[in-house]
C-alpha cells in the first residue's frame, strides 16, 4: 500500500493563505481544532495513534480548494 503524503506537508505552501476555520466550518461542518488535529496528524487521545482524515474526508479539502480557487478566479475576472 502506498503511503499518502501528510496533509500538512502537501499544503505547506498555502497553509497561511487559506482560512482553515472557513474550510472546517463550511466544508466539513467541524471545528477548526478538529481540522488541525487531522491536518497535523496529532495524537489527540494519548494512545500514540495520530488523528487522520478518512479516505473520504481527504477528498473534502481538495474540493474546498477547487471551490475557493474558482471563487477567487471569478472575483479576479470582475476587477
Amino acid at each position: 500500500m502506498e503511503k499518502k503524503p501528510r496533509p500538512k506537508e502537501v499544503l505547506a505552501d498555502i497553509r497561511t493563505t487559506i482560512s482553515w476555520l472557513h474550510v472546517a466550518n463550511n466544508y466539513f461542518s467541524k471545528s477548526v481544532s478538529w481540522f488541525y488535529q487531522r491536518m497535523d496528524e496529532r495524537d489527540v487521545n494519548g494512545y500514540g495513534k495520530p488523528a487522520r482524515f478518512t479516505d473520504e474526508q481527504r477528498e473534502e479539502p481538495r474540493g474546498a480548494l477547487y471551490d475557493i480557487a474558482e471563487r477567487i478566479r471569478q472575483a479576479a475576472d470582475k476587477l
